[in-house]
């Protein structure tokens, strides 16, 4: 008799594993996204517009806006007028400083002398102005006080407006 030859089995070099894997599979975003929520949820945060978080600037720091880089015309910043601290927007398309009648009732100011001036607010209302308060002493920082002219007016939107002219 004689002995039994072994097969020997052909190497192959095949992963069949590795080659699902990395198959691209015929499947719609929708239907993938449905099916497994954490694609969801990584999508919809690479989706939101991200925040810039401002780095606390310095009381040296000076902001300078060049006209071909950045058409803005109003910004909303901080400034102190006696022991309070208002939150104001400087406003360069205004013609005129203007503040509410209650913030001047707040900060015990009192009307100087008439105005004829009418404001035609940002929503296109139009307002007289109740009178004028001269020599307001506006702190943008600490130890700078300018003294301002500021129109007093029965409503405004923001508390305090100030015009650069």
């Amino acid at each position: 008799m004689k002995p039994k030859r072994r097969k020997r089995h052909l190497e192959i070099r095949y992963d069949i594993v590795t080659d699902v894997l990395d198959q691209k599979a015929n499947i719609t975003f929708r239907d993938l996204i449905k099916s497994t929520p954490a694609m969801r949820r990584k999508l919809a945060k690479a989706c939101q517009p991200s925040t810039l978080h401002a780095k606390e600037a310095s009381n040296d720091t000076m902001a300078v806006i060049e006209d071909d880089e950045l058409n803005t015309t109003a910004v909303y910043t901080n400034i102190s007028i006696g022991d309070k601290d208002i939150k104001t927007l400087i406003d360069c398309g205004a013609a005129k400083s203007c503040m509410s009648k209650a913030l001047a009732e707040t900060l015990g100011l009192q009307i100087d002398a008439a105005s004829e001036s009418i404001f035609t607010l940002g929503n296109g209302t139009k307002q007289p102005a109740l009178g004028l308060i001269y020599d307001v002493p506006i702190q943008v920082k600490e130890g700078m006080i300018i003294p301002g002219t500021i129109e007093v007016l029965p409503h405004c939107p923001t508390p305090l407006i100030i015009a650069p002219r």
